[in-house]
């Protein structure tokens, strides 16, 4: 499909320019000039404004709310609950997400399912089966090990099963059973090992690690980036600094959690609600003070899919500045992911677009309400707020 969308102000993933500006799609890419007789989407008279499509760094599709029997659930039904994920995360206009751990391998069939066009969802990115103890953090979905050598032999299992990170569960987390969240439940050396059995195969690590001392040796080991880090002291920190150790914070699902706002209908349990309003007294001023520092600040959501904007405005209430704020749905989490050709606008770069009403630097919530997403140069979302019926030249692909 080929086509060009002029706009009346954009970000490009780095910086808001004010300005009729046309952008051109061929086949799955943005290029550098449009194709005679393509169609036309013009929106430069509307109050829009055009960004990359939005990147949720830290997702789990095979999660959907805080309710343990959903562990239970069989693969086929949790699989089917995956792909519905999936498309809520498009209808919020995010085209790539990070899957940070799923059971039984399905995450690898529905990236394939995505590959093969079985079914619709945004560019998917995946850790596999997280490496965790032994009846530790997740351990229903994750490769538990009982040390190093078990260790190792799980992350070298994940990298020949095609994983493009390697997940870590350090800690304990929220809803631990019989653990609070500062418990370390895997020893430094057994994370060491993981970091150099994936970056010797060109893999990063991403770490939870939600507070005490597993947030340290995780951030000492190397790995690429921190998941969660409710309590950030000043030591870890400043590693965090010297390590280039990017902080995803997850400031979305601390919020809701402690607020007790039911997730797919179900509310969280009291105790796990306890825990949460304790990290969300500390986490906002552990981000201020990481982000004032120099760590990178990257976008996450953990479960609550299509819950990014409020990711996104929640950082802003971090003090992160709104363009910062924004970067890090888009061009910074790119950077963390490693791919160029995504959370950009530049020519060559993946055709993944969103536009959304008004200027989402001035206030953030213009993000709540995607009018219009493309991902990979096909039409996924069209809302009818949007008032323009020449739209429907482009085509539309809701994956039925």
């Amino acid at each position: 499909m080929a086509f060009s969308l002029s706009t009346p102000a954009r970000f490009d993933g780095r910086d808001h320019r004010r300005g009729r500006h046309t952008l051109h799609v061929a086949g799955d890419a943005i290029a550098a000039h449009g194709q005679p007789g393509a169609p036309h989407l013009d929106l430069s008279a509307h109050d829009v404004t055009l960004l990359p499509g939005l990147i949720d760094a830290h997702v789990h599709l095979a999660i959907s709310h805080t309710d343990l029997a959903e562990q239970a659930l069989p693969p086929g039904l949790r699989i089917l609950r995956m792909t519905r994920n999936a498309r809520a995360q498009l209808r919020a206009g995010v085209t790539t997400v990070r899957d940070l751990g799923a059971p039984d391998g399905l995450d690898l069939q529905l990236r394939q399912a995505f590959d093969e066009g079985l079914a619709l969802g945004p560019r998917y990115l995946l850790a596999g089966r997280p490496i965790v103890a032994v009846d530790g953090h997740c351990a229903f979905m994750g490769h538990q090990v009982d040390g190093v050598r078990a260790a190792r032999r799980a992350a070298e299992r994940l990298i020949d099963e095609g994983v493009d990170w390697v997940k870590l569960m350090v800690t304990a987390g929220l809803s631990t059973p019989g653990a609070g969240p500062a418990a370390q439940q895997l020893a430094p050396d057994v994370i060491a090992a993981v970091v150099e059995v994936a970056h010797a195969a060109g893999v990063p690590v991403a770490a939870h690690a939600v507070a005490g001392p597993g947030v340290r040796a995780a951030v000492e080991a190397g790995v690429d980036s921190l998941e969660h880090g409710y309590w950030l002291d000043a030591a870890t920190i400043t590693a965090m600094v010297a390590r280039g150790t990017t902080l995803v914070p997850t400031r979305t699902v601390v919020r809701l959690v402690a607020e007790g706002v039911a997730v797919a209908g179900v509310r969280p349990p009291a105790d796990v609600q306890a825990t949460a309003q304790r990290a969300e007294e500390v986490h906002s001023a552990s981000v201020r003070r990481a982000y004032d520092a120099g760590v990178a600040i990257v976008a996450g959501t953990d479960y609550r899919h299509g819950s990014l904007p409020l990711e996104v405005q929640l950082l802003a209430a971090s003090g992160l500045t709104p363009t910062d704020a924004l970067r890090a749905a888009t061009a910074g989490a790119a950077r963390l992911l490693r791919r160029d050709d995504i959370g950009t606008l530049a020519p060559g770069a993946k055709a993944d677009l969103l536009v959304v009403h008004g200027n989402p630097l001035r206030d953030p919530r213009a993000l709540d309400q995607a009018l219009l997403v493309v991902q990979g140069g096909r039409v996924v979302l069209v809302h009818p707020d949007l008032g323009v019926p020449e739209v429907g030249a482009l085509g539309f692909d809701d994956g039925g």
